[in-house]
């Protein structure tokens, strides 16, 4: 049966898991009860070793209510009773609306720790993480080759370039070879900060489609087996035997997509373990994603979680699809990538 979470459940499990560095983390965790065997469900567990090679775990429950109203007695009652036999050193409870104060009485006198959530404004110099986020900008890209050219080193000719295949074959020196898309992803993949500077991605503020051109080379090598190595192309002429041609460079034109969302953050703080954070909610291109960032006194950490994507075809699967977070205090348009995509973009597309 799958477990169920809920958006307070997912920031405070993450909230957790930048404090608790090297502690096991899981979510919805099922635990037996010892009086009877059955299972049941935690919203979050921190295992952590008591000390070096001790095979000894600390296991702290935290349960977590997202109400409405203030969490009461009852259900503080309800958490001593389920957690009286299950085996959990020490127990968390986080109410998204605080308690009530008979309902904090209990949870402390039964050895638990009540947290609330604060509301937090940006008026608080000290927060300088959380004041710089009110909003993020998730830009994601999707890479798609149209066009590959391919230097050569011609003997006695020097470097001559051409427009090559999809299905082109690469060599290496022992003449073993793969096709060339596979290696013009690769090379995509390599180079994404590249590619994001030359569309200047950090100053697109909007939906665009763009054109990258990515060139290595001149004398283009790659690393294998702790070694550089060139690679090559096979060329036919007439009746003779093949020969390799030394690869010199590549130059690869990319079809960018590039789409952009602002998530608005909501700053908060647990005053009890004296942790700010912030957290928001939207959409990532046409994933679901929730951000949570917190800030103490050794500095700040962000997290993205993704929900499950609900457009995954073969197409998808095919195409390289990359994300990049970069916050925004204007919405502004970018020119000089608008210019840059006009210059670049092919008039057709082949491969």
């Amino acid at each position: 049966m799958p477990q169920r979470t809920n958006l307070f459940q997912d920031v405070v499990s993450i909230i957790h898991e930048h404090l608790a560095e090297g502690a096991e983390i899981e979510r919805s965790a099922m635990l037996t009860n010892r009086l009877t065997g059955e299972q049941r469900e935690v919203d979050v567990v921190l295992r952590t070793r008591t000390g070096p090679g001790s095979g000894y775990h600390t296991v702290i429950g935290i349960e977590a209510a997202s109400r409405g109203r203030r969490a009461a007695v009852d259900w503080v009652e309800g958490m001593v009773a389920k957690h009286q036999h299950l085996p959990t050193d020490k127990v968390v409870l986080v109410a998204e609306s605080g308690f009530t104060e008979q309902a904090r009485r209990l949870a402390l006198a039964e050895g638990m720790i009540p947290i609330t959530p604060q509301t937090l404004d940006h008026s608080d110099p000290t927060r300088q993480v959380l004041n710089s986020m009110r909003s993020l900008w998730p830009k994601t890209v999707s890479l798609t080759p149209i066009r590959a050219e391919v230097g050569v080193a011609v003997p006695g000719a020097g470097i001559e370039w051409f427009q090559a295949p999809a299905n082109l074959h690469v060599y290496a020196e022992d003449r073993s070879h793969i096709e060339l898309l596979p290696m013009v992803k690769a090379l995509l993949d390599a180079n994404m900060e590249r590619t994001f500077d030359q569309i200047d991605l950090q100053n697109i503020a909007e939906d665009i489609d763009a054109y990258a051109v990515i060139t290595v080379g001149p004398n283009w090598t790659v690393k294998f087996q702790d070694a550089q190595h060139s690679l090559y192309v096979e060329r036919r002429v007439d009746e003779q035997s093949p020969e390799l041609l030394r690869i010199d460079g590549v130059k690869i034109t990319a079809k960018a997509v590039i789409r952009v969302s602002e998530i608005q953050m909501h700053p908060r703080r647990l005053a009890d373990i004296d942790v700010d954070y912030a957290f928001g909610q939207g959409l990532v291109g046409d994933r679901e994603a929730l951000i949570v960032v917190t800030e103490a006194e050794n500095g700040g950490k962000l997290s993205i979680q993704f929900g499950p994507n609900p457009n995954v075809d073969a197409r998808v699967r095919v195409n390289f699809d990359h994300s990049s977070c970069y916050q925004r205090g204007l919405h502004e348009k970018s020119k000089r990538g608008r210019d840059w995509c006009r210059k670049n973009g092919p008039a057709s597309e082949t491969t």
